[in-house]
């Protein structure tokens, strides 16, 4: 997919081996296969009923994610993505987001909905790309009145905001390999006098 506007590449290199996708469901479903990945709507389309930008499932936009992020939560305890499944939590999650997005609020919708999908992402920090080019798609998304669910300066906040969170992820995953790393280096581990003396021991 093309660059949602000029510099977007700068921000979210392409990468040909990321385990997420975006753009409409009815492409990103493509990608789908029972038990390993799902076509997840970051804005539920149970949010989106009875408000003005209320369309098929096919064409709203829909990130392409590892099953384990998307479902992780449905039991209602931690991880997945909180929209998912029928936990009471889920179904207050959505029932907020439809109340934001009918109050004029889809902006802050949007916001709440792709800090979540970065949370159920976890380690998985090249979630970020996707997320954008999703957050872009909702600028074309018009509702009944005319106005678009999210304006273009809206999205380049969010996508700012997604930036900082994945840049932050992988200087995270970077110095976690690293301290995994140098556990495993038997030059770095300390030796048994070193493990069982302390400046204070009696010689």
């Amino acid at each position: 997919m093309a660059e949602p506007f000029p510099g977007f590449d700068a921000i979210f290199p392409p990468t040909q081996s990321s385990e997420f996708s975006a753009g409409l469901h009815r492409e990103t479903r493509k990608r789908s296969k029972r038990g390993v990945r799902e076509s997840e709507h970051p804005v539920p389309m149970n949010s989106i009923e009875g408000t003005e930008f209320n369309r098929s499932a096919d064409s709203m936009p829909a990130v392409s994610m590892p099953i384990e992020v998307h479902r992780g939560g449905v039991s209602g305890g931690g991880g997945g993505v909180t929209s998912t499944g029928s936990s009471a939590i889920a179904k207050a999650w959505r029932d907020r987001l439809r109340e934001l997005i009918r109050q004029d609020a889809s902006a802050e919708a949007i916001e709440r909905v792709m800090v979540d999908e970065m949370n159920a992402a976890g380690r998985n920090g090249d979630v970020g790309r996707a997320l954008g080019i999703a957050v872009w798609e909702y600028t074309r998304i018009q509702g009944t009145s005319g106005r678009p669910m999210l304006t273009q300066a809206q999205a380049r906040d969010i996508i700012n905001m997604i930036a900082d969170q994945a840049w932050k992820q992988h200087e995270q995953n970077t110095k976690r390999q690293r301290d995994d790393s140098d556990d495993d280096d038997p030059d770095n581990r300390p030796s048994k006098r070193q493990r069982t003396s302390s400046p204070d021991a009696e010689e």
